[in-house]
């Protein structure tokens, strides 16, 4: 969709901006239900944790850190930087937050190619090290596969369903605990994070139709694709009534300088 209007025009043109990313495809929309919000796929340029990531695994860590762990770790540094951003809404009336919170989503989890669905919450995330973020992911998706006799067999089968038909059922997901206004296992007064994140996993790449959780609670919402020459695919949600088109570019360059920054490179190094 084209922007209809010369405010939306204006944005359309600050936030595709050259260097930040190789390509964008912008949408800005209004609806009854959901409130305006820019949704674009954006490449940030992330050579610098590629290499440390392969060195990583070439040195055969123990730990192999995925890109969700990285990513949010630099997001909450970004927002912290920028706390004007750090708010969410409800019913129209903004809340500022003192922390950052974050609701990971792992729609079809790596490694091995192996399906899972899955969620998980994270308060408090601004003050959590990369490494203990990457052990509350590993901790809860052990608990998951524990838990639940039917997680083998489940993977298989929707590691088996074809692409659209996963789509399908996350969109319906999404509805379920989105539209309704909670997210099944929370209390009400954790419904509302800073962060909604979902990892594309396996499937990789950018697809065609955005993946977006369209939540209206939470103002940024990223599903990651997979790293590839340097480059990694973000599908990203951004409420326009918090993130104007500049303040959307200021953030997303904050978030590309901490992940290419040697401080953040020496904190993925010194992880065992």
């Amino acid at each position: 969709m084209k922007p209809k209007s010369s405010e939306t025009s204006a944005s359309w043109l600050k936030l595709n901006q050259p260097g930040l990313w190789r390509k964008f495809s912008l949408v800005l929309w209004r609806s009854p239900v959901e409130a305006v919000r820019f949704t674009g796929v954006i490449e940030l340029v992330v050579a610098g944790i590629e290499g440390v990531l392969r060195e990583r695994k070439d040195r055969g860590n123990t730990r192999q850190l995925t890109w969700t762990p990285v990513l949010l770790h630099a997001w909450c540094k970004a927002l912290q930087q920028n706390p004007e951003l750090n708010v969410f809404v409800r019913k129209n009336v903004f809340y500022t937050r003192r922390n950052v919170d974050a609701l990971l989503r792992m729609n079809v989890q790596e490694p091995a190619g192996t399906a899972s669905l899955w969620a998980c919450y994270l308060r408090g995330t601004q003050e959590k090290s990369l490494l203990e973020i990457a052990l509350h992911l590993e901790r809860h998706q052990k608990k998951i596969e524990n838990s639940d006799a039917r997680y083998p067999r489940m993977s298989r089968v929707l590691e088996a369903l074809p692409v659209l038909l996963l789509r399908g059922i996350w969109d319906f997901q999404n509805w379920s605990q989105n539209r309704l206004g909670w997210r099944p296992g929370f209390m009400p007064d954790l419904s509302y994070p800073s962060i909604s994140m979902s990892n594309l996993g396996s499937l990789g790449g950018v697809l065609l139709a955005p993946l977006v959780v369209r939540g209206l609670h939470c103002p940024i919402h990223l599903s990651l694709g997979n790293a590839k020459k340097g480059r990694l695919p973000l599908i990203l949600g951004l409420d326009h009534r918090v993130l104007d088109a500049g303040a959307a570019v200021r953030l997303l360059q904050k978030v590309q300088e901490i992940l290419n920054s040697e401080q953040f490179l020496g904190e993925i190094r010194h992880i065992p």
